[in-house]
């Protein structure tokens, strides 16, 4: 683990941390017994085989192998470095940085994380430069005026760092191509091209430049938009090792940054009407960026909201394009989720409409939004008109995957279900109502049994389970009992839990991260140990006494062997005797 970030913060912030949630907020996890399962969001599968403990802040994949702790998931699921997935808990869980963690200690280092770093820095000196351009550039001109046509104010460019790309066809290979390494992560990032004679040459030229900041505020990359009505009228910066499109949307920096206290967030289809509402007094707005609304787009709006708005075209592509966003949310909507939709009359967008109308006539659209229920009930209507026999088994057809997408227990689905069944006089049963639930899938040396284990090796995977137990006043190891194999490593998780109290199972492998160690103590906390309170104290007690028995034989086994070969001391027979009166 890092030497920059203290150990005491973070054993103090995996106590706070609540992996169910941090998972659930990017993956959808189902209550099943006292764990949550889902799909493996690591390898392709069909049959839940991922497992979340809430008891151990741990998850563990049956079927890939996969593991760890919230940490650890974050840097796997959103390929952040160590400190990074630090940073991201810290801010979730609202723990400040301690002030010794400098922002070099995030920024050092060597291999890939290094090379990250070098392309967030880059994409921010060209982020710098593109703003610069819209101020000093000679040709800046016909942007501003084309900024100031579109109403768009100094305040609102600003706010969201708009920028000018000159026509110039090699403008960022002359700014930034001295450096043999920047020349090359400016085609990495697609954002130079090579040419025939493979001289490089600008992506964007001409246009009005978005930057695209991550939900953590770096700079990924870069939207532009023609100046007139050349084709194509917007480009995105290609996909990279910092940018996926289906993770990010567009004004959702600007929403964090100025902290505002909106009730919902609207959900829109462009860079141009982000910014117009912006403007107009409709600041809380975000897009995808060139892209179907994604079930990643929508984990990261439930970090910040509960209240979503989608407002798409009222025409047949807008309709199609909202019924995908819904097929994305459906898996992780839960009760206390509100998902509602607007469609704008036709030959209007935000943009047009909110010139139009202004602020007030926004908001009544959106005061007049179509819950997600009304929505879902129309789209099967739509999909399965008439009302004949054969349109009601077309309606129950299409209507089971919405049903069973959604959470078994919540009421949102209870209702629904009782909805679809007015509308069509069937019975809950025939829409999935009681579907069966995916079980756990089990490891297959799962036998319903836990596996024999040495006294010691049960006492670990106690403690791991149960970090409480080293608080125990029974807890005795004898003396050199250190020379049975893996005591001094009980004997060190109980010096770290009894100096760090409130350490958590994920905070002690935490402590062991990287090493052999670590992955030993990750494969005892996958094991179920199917015990009660009460016999989990009795386990603790009784492998400690077996660890003492162990002990015993062993160093009598040790004299015995030597009176064989040679005569013992005083002190080594009277030791003896004690043993073997012990042992009697």
């Amino acid at each position: 683990m890092s030497g920059r970030i203290p150990e005491e913060f973070i054993s103090d912030l995996l106590s706070r941390v609540d992996i169910v949630g941090v998972i659930d907020r990017r993956v959808t996890l189902k209550k099943s017994g006292r764990e949550y399962s889902a799909c493996c969001p690591f390898h392709s599968e069909k049959t839940p085989s991922f497992t979340v403990s809430p008891q151990k802040q741990f998850y563990h994949c049956f079927g890939c192998g996969a593991h760890g702790t919230a940490i650890s998931f974050l840097m796997e699921f959103e390929r952040l470095s160590f400190p990074e997935a630090i940073e991201e808990l810290a801010r979730e869980v609202g723990l400040s940085l301690p002030e010794a963690v400098t922002k070099p200690a995030f920024n050092e280092g060597a291999g890939p994380q290094a090379d990250t770093e070098q392309l967030y820095a880059l994409l921010e000196r060209v982020n710098r430069f593109y703003q610069s351009a819209l101020r000093k550039h000679p040709e800046k001109n016909k942007a501003v005026e084309y900024l100031k046509n579109r109403g768009i104010s100094g305040q609102t460019a600003a706010l969201y760092e708009l920028g000018y790309a000159p026509s110039d066809w090699d403008s960022l290979n002359r700014e930034f191509g001295a450096n043999p390494q920047d020349r090359k992560n400016l085609i990495n990032l697609g954002l130079c091209k090579h040419s025939n004679g493979n001289r490089p040459y600008d992506l964007m030229r001409d246009r009005i430049i978005f930057p695209i900041r991550n939900h953590r505020g770096k700079t990924i990359g870069f939207g532009a938009r023609t100046l007139g009505d050349e084709q194509p009228k917007y480009l995105n910066s290609p996909e990279s090792t910092v940018f996926k499109k289906g993770q990010e949307l567009y004004g959702l920096h600007q929403i964090k940054s100025q902290r505002l206290s909106q009730q919902s967030i609207l959900v829109v289809e462009g860079y141009m009407d982000v910014i117009a509402l912006a403007q107009h007094g409709v600041p809380n707005a975000t897009a995808a960026l060139g892209t179907a609304f994604t079930e990643q787009h929508f984990s990261l709006l439930l970090r910040h909201t509960r209240n979503i708005v989608f407002c798409f075209d009222g025409d047949r592509a807008g309709r199609q394009a909202a019924w995908r966003a819904v097929e994305n949310c459906l898996p992780r909507f839960r009760d206390g989720i509100s998902l509602k939709f607007i469609f704008l009359p036709e030959g209007e967008d935000p943009d047009s409409y909110i010139r139009r109308f202004g602020q007030q006539g926004m908001e009544q659209l959106i005061d007049q939004s179509i819950p997600l229920s009304k929505f879902v009930i129309q789209h099967l209507m739509e999909q399965s008109p008439g009302s004949g026999m054969e349109s009601k088994i077309e309606f129950v057809r299409l209507a089971k995957p919405i049903v069973q997408a959604l959470e078994e227990e919540s009421t949102f689905r209870a209702l629904l279900i009782q909805e679809l069944c007015k509308i069509t006089g069937r019975k809950a049963e025939e829409f999935g109502a009681n579907a069966p639930v995916s079980t756990q899938r089990k490891s297959k040396n799962y036998q319903g049994k836990r596996p024999t284990l040495s006294p010691v090796r049960s006492a670990i995977t106690l403690l791991l389970h149960y970090p409480h137990l080293a608080h125990e006043d029974f807890i005795d190891l004898p003396p050199n009992s250190s020379e049975i194999a893996g005591v001094q490593l009980l004997s060190d998780i109980i010096d770290l839990v009894r100096t760090h109290p409130q350490i958590t199972t994920a905070g002690i492998l935490e402590h062991w991260r990287d090493t052999p160690t670590g992955n030993q103590l990750a494969t005892l906390v996958k094991q179920d140990l199917h015990l009660g309170e009460q016999e989990v104290l009795a386990e603790f007690r009784g492998s400690l006494k077996k660890i003492g028995q162990q002990n015993l034989e062993g160093r009598m086994e040790e004299l015995l062997n030597k009176s064989r070969y040679s005569s013992l001391n005083t002190e080594e027979k009277k030791e003896l005797l004690q043993l073997l009166a012990l042992n009697a």
